[in-house]
């Protein structure tokens, strides 16, 4: 994939050459339409059971994304259901190379009774150097003796994504 490349000015009575349109037309559309994304989506599985007031990984595995970037800016996503105690609160944010950043999503996002899905929004981060960094989704419960349960199944998939933009 290439770099963004700032569009031409074209004068009038210029000649159109193929070198130019390739590189002002055809690049920057490949440059728009294929950013680099990981993802993961988990639609089985045994939930994952958080337990810690501290953050910790969900899954170091499955739910830890490589990325290459050249913009230094991504998108970063989650989606999924999770169950716990009614009135309980948790917190999930993204680890970006192994905790020298962290972006949160929010620190107390609320459980309903019953299975709640959380559609948090996407966390734009930004200053990150051209290169690969790794992602991984962490999450923690406020109160201590409580388990935060979080599904991978096809009625409840889990989703965790990152888009350079």
């Amino acid at each position: 994939m290439t770099d963004w490349t700032t569009p031409k000015t074209w004068s009038v009575d210029e000649l159109v050459t193929a070198p130019a349109m390739n590189v002002h037309v055809r690049d920057n559309l490949g440059y728009l339409f294929l950013r680099p994304l990981a993802s993961s989506v988990q639609v089985s599985g045994t939930a994952y059971a958080v337990t810690s007031t501290s953050w910790v990984e969900v899954d170091g595995t499955n739910l830890r994304l490589t990325l290459r970037t050249a913009s230094g800016r991504v998108v970063v996503g989650f989606s999924g259901t999770v169950n716990g105690s009614q009135g309980m609160t948790f917190g999930a944010r993204v680890s970006i190379d192994n905790g020298a950043r962290v972006e949160v999503w929010s620190d107390a996002v609320s459980i309903s009774v019953g299975a709640t899905t959380v559609p948090l929004l996407p966390l734009v981060v930004t200053g990150l150097s051209a290169a690969e960094h790794t992602f991984s989704l962490e999450m923690r419960v406020n109160t201590g003796g409580t388990t935060l349960t979080v599904h991978r199944a096809a009625d409840r998939p889990l989703r965790f994504w990152v888009l350079e933009v």
